[in-house]
């Protein structure tokens, strides 16, 4: 049986969302989640807390999204944080960006968020 390092795959890929998904529209803080492989329960949480919640794939385009947000959850997936190169240039853009919003993450998210900083 051949090796495979599953540390060089993308991960993320194979667990995150394909297309957006919006959960508790209408609520009163807006978060927009880059799906990383996010578990139920942290969407369950948001919600709780009358949170509006944009789920997206991990290699969406933040620069031109529709939705509008008041901070950007990093979520936690599976993986090394190095394969999904695509999610930390775009949190690095929003990082320099002019106007900045608050950005959280956890797990991987944080990793990808402490990349992202340099």
């Amino acid at each position: 049986v051949p090796f495979v390092d599953i540390g060089a795959e993308n991960l993320v890929a194979s667990v995150s969302v394909s297309e957006p998904v919006t959960y508790n529209a209408g609520g009163s803080r807006r978060v927009l989640a880059i799906d990383c492989g996010i578990k139920a329960n942290i969407i369950r949480e948001l919600v709780k807390r009358d949170c509006e919640v944009h789920l997206v794939p991990w290699d969406y385009d933040l620069s031109t999204t529709e939705y509008a947000y008041d901070g950007i959850f990093l979520s936690n997936g599976p993986g090394d944080p190095a394969t999904v190169q695509a999610t930390v240039d775009a949190i690095g853009a929003l990082i320099s960006g002019r106007t900045p919003k608050p950005i959280f993450g956890i797990c991987m998210g944080n990793q990808l968020l402490g990349r992202a900083a340099g």
